[in-house]
């Protein structure tokens, strides 16, 4: 008797869009990688079913888009708000005083972890005069196998922003698991299914200075340090990948050390990834 195993895949595209990609054109190699990665697993423009990919762009915090307050792109609705709107605003990137989709992450561990019942995130809001002044619009797009989605949302990263790695593997977490925020993943017991992040960045993490704004809200007020952040990333990858997630890591055409590197390296899941 010969069985085959028909596995599904479900993979988390997290991508850096920080400014620093604008520089050598490094935005449009990632596009291109990307485009070619979804060509590779969607062949003549069409995804499988058993194939599912999501898109997290970060900088220096994640952009969760409508669903955030319970809605699609187009209005209609998604599921439960997991953003917390007491500014009483809407989605409404038009609007420089409305809400452009940026959060402030989870206070540490909450930073490294997936969804725990009850978690809600504050609205990332630089002032009441520039509410969203440092948010790159550029936001997450949940598991899906529609490939003009896909390819669309890798189109349409453009770069702006400090580099917060660790926020945006969270969020890749967050992405690929059934749990809310984003319930699109399979059960983490479907052993059918193999769950992929792929991190692609060009930079060291960086935090800013004192005038910066974050997922952790003004700089000034918590002085976290990039060490902090590789930190933070250290232990966010060790729980992807305890979760059975598999983990690659691409660094590319940048000044990093050796020892931001190792970072990235270790993140993965083997050294080959």
């Amino acid at each position: 008797t010969v069985t085959r195993e028909i596995l599904g895949l479900e993979v988390a595209m997290v991508l850096d869009v920080t400014g620093s990609m604008a520089t050598n054109n490094n935005i449009g190699t990632l596009k291109t990688a990307a485009t070619n990665f979804l060509d590779t697993l969607c062949r003549d423009a069409s995804c499988s079913s058993m194939v599912k990919i999501g898109v997290v762009p970060f900088a220096n915090t994640v952009n969760v888009g409508p669903y955030g307050l319970g809605k699609n792109p187009n209005g209609t609705t998604y599921d439960a708000a997991f953003v917390n709107n007491g500014k009483g605003v809407s989605f409404n990137q038009s609007n420089s005083k409305q809400w452009w989709g940026c959060i402030l992450e989870q206070a540490t561990p909450g930073d490294t972890q997936n969804y725990t019942s009850g978690w809600k995130w504050n609205m990332y809001w630089y002032s009441n005069t520039t509410p969203n002044s440092g948010c790159n619009k550029s936001y997450v797009l949940p598991l899906t196998n529609v490939y003009g989605s896909i390819k669309s949302k890798i189109n349409s990263l453009y770069a702006s922003g400090n580099t917060l790695s660790n926020v945006g593997m969270v969020w890749g977490y967050r992405v690929l698991s059934p749990e809310m925020p984003f319930r699109e993943g399979a059960a983490w017991t479907d052993k059918t299914v193999k769950k992929v992040a792929i991190l692609m960045t060009d930079g060291d993490n960086n935090i800013g200075n004192s005038t910066s704004y974050s997922a952790y809200g003004p700089w000034a007020t918590l002085k976290l340090t990039d060490s902090n952040l590789d930190t933070k990333l250290a232990a966010t990858c060790t729980n992807m990948k305890n979760a059975g997630i598999t983990v690659y890591t691409v660094t590319f055409t940048s000044g990093i050390n050796s020892a931001t590197k190792a970072y990235f390296r270790n993140c993965a899941t083997t050294e080959d990834k």
